[in-house]
């Protein structure tokens, strides 16, 4: 919206920031990213610095926001979305000439220890995969433990992107919650999508679950509704 001078330089952080969210930005990320942004902006931000004036807003306010949320008790990763997000809109009030400069480019971004990840053994993963051979979560196991697809991915693969042939499949989307559903949607960036080329005990286990399907289609009868999922409900 097209604002003059005087309705800038009352604009709060916290109207910008919302209507940006809201209105823009939602629709250039995932949903998932969104509902983390806004989560980020209705419980952190606004309550501490969206009153602030959008033109006033200064690198030690949003030091002192952020030491805030750490003595609070929050992660070093929710301090270093926030601060991205405080970046990018900031970034764009910059561009529409709602502020001069964006006071994020003198912000340092927050530092932390890092968590220690222990994953799983080779031995143990294969201990893993000879244990739920043969059931409906081989193939799933497969293609998290092997393949390295995320939740979303997996359980939104259609048929029609697995090439049981060749032994290629295609990750071309997902499912994610959106408003309490179930939904496909896009991938969150366009690297996401890729070629996975299957081991060879992975493609068995697809062909074998592909089986398992079939048979959950023949007993739901009537009451299956084909969306052409690898990894379906009972129905």
């Amino acid at each position: 919206l097209t604002r003059d001078s005087a309705s800038i330089e009352k604009l709060k952080l916290s109207e910008f920031l919302l209507d940006w969210l809201d209105n823009e930005h939602q629709l250039n990320i995932a949903h998932s990213t969104y509902k983390r942004y806004r989560s980020l902006t209705t419980h952190h931000i606004n309550p501490l610095i969206g009153d602030y004036k959008l033109c006033k807003l200064t690198p030690k306010i949003v030091n002192w926001f952020l030491s805030q949320m750490r003595n609070s008790g929050q992660s070093v990763r929710s301090l270093q979305q926030a601060r991205a997000l405080l970046s990018i809109s900031l970034g764009e009030a910059e561009n529409q000439g709602l502020i001069q400069v964006n006071p994020i480019r003198k912000v340092k971004n927050p530092q932390g220890s890092e968590r220690q990840i222990n994953p799983l053994t080779i031995d143990e993963v294969k201990r893993l995969l000879n244990a739920y051979n043969g059931t409906y979560l081989s193939a799933r196991l497969h293609l998290a433990l092997i393949c390295g697809l995320r939740q979303g991915e997996a359980i939104g693969l259609r048929w029609r992107d697995v090439d049981l042939d060749s032994g290629v499949l295609q990750i071309k989307n997902q499912i994610q919650i959106i408003n309490g559903k179930q939904a496909f949607t896009t991938l969150k960036t366009e690297r996401s999508k890729r070629s996975v080329v299957l081991t060879e005990s992975t493609r068995l286990a697809l062909v074998s679950h592909k089986q398992l399907v079939e048979h959950m289609f023949v007993k739901a009868d009537r009451n299956w509704e084909e969306l052409d999922l690898v990894f379906p409900r009972a129905n």
